[in-house]
């Protein structure tokens, strides 16, 4: 019988020998991780989708029982204390209105509302600063839309990509991510979109937002920057073809636009 090698005669790793270890670790590492982050990432985007819908099922519900209404926005002269005229979010997540948003109990009561305005793709960031989460919520309705009545409002819409200035059409916005530098996170903290508000784009280069039918859609622009509210258009129900950006007539006044 061969005698048995005892673990201290074994021959340890070289020095040269654990480098190249170390660096076949880094290099497995390196293939991986960029995989593995994409894989996080459809995770959360898909929570965000998940969300948003929730979201998007509580303005119908909402709608439902005003009427056909869709809920204010952001605050007078967009939005009131009056059931109907609430803003869609309120004192739950955003301190400038004195009562819960108008789908707060659509969603199961405030403190699940404040978990469904975040989107989980955007990192907390100091507030107002323009980077990241004001912390409170990611998503911000078009104030064009507040007091509007479904039936008024097209199913569907185009929009001009900031940088190739192609049209595409889409399903029609009420909700949206919002960019924290214009100005989810800003000057202006509100839940309202309009004017040079643009739509986030931090999913890969693309965003989600809410249809009028209530579904979360993608929006995927050429370039690192989402549509503003002028770049979207529609036809109102006079027929004429408008953007979504306000008009100053507070709530209600697209049904007459």
């Amino acid at each position: 019988m061969m005698p048995t090698q005892h673990r201290a005669d074994r021959p340890a790793f070289t020095l040269p020998e654990m480098l190249a270890v170390i660096a076949l670790i880094v290099i497995i590492i390196s293939i991986l991780l960029p995989g593995l982050t994409k894989s996080r990432e459809a995770v959360r985007d898909v929570e965000c989708k998940t969300k948003q819908r929730q979201i998007g099922l509580a303005m119908q519900a909402f709608a439902s029982e005003q009427k056909g209404v869709l809920p204010g926005c952001y605050a007078p002269p967009w939005s009131g204390p009056e059931l109907h005229k609430r803003s869609w979010l309120g004192k739950e997540a955003w301190s400038g209105v004195a009562y819960e948003g108008a789908v707060v109990e659509y969603l199961g009561g405030a403190e699940v509302a404040r978990k469904m305005y975040r989107c989980p793709s955007l990192d907390k960031g100091v507030f107002k600063s323009g980077v990241g989460s004001n912390g409170a919520f990611d998503y911000t309705g078009l104030l064009v839309f507040s007091g509007a009545r479904r039936t008024l409002i097209k199913g569907n819409s185009t929009w001009q990509d900031p940088l190739s200035g192609i049209f595409r059409r889409a399903p029609t916005p009420i909700i949206v991510e919002e960019r924290p530098d214009r100005y989810l996170n800003a000057c202006c903290v509100d839940p309202g979109h309009s004017n040079v508000d643009e739509t986030g784009t931090w999913h890969n280069g693309g965003g989600n937002y809410i249809a009028i039918d209530g579904h979360s859609v993608r929006l995927q622009p050429d370039g690192p920057h989402g549509p503003n509210t002028h770049q979207w258009q529609t036809r109102a129900p006079s027929g004429a073809l408008v953007s979504l950006t306000s008009h100053g007539s507070g709530f209600g006044g697209w049904n007459n636009r």
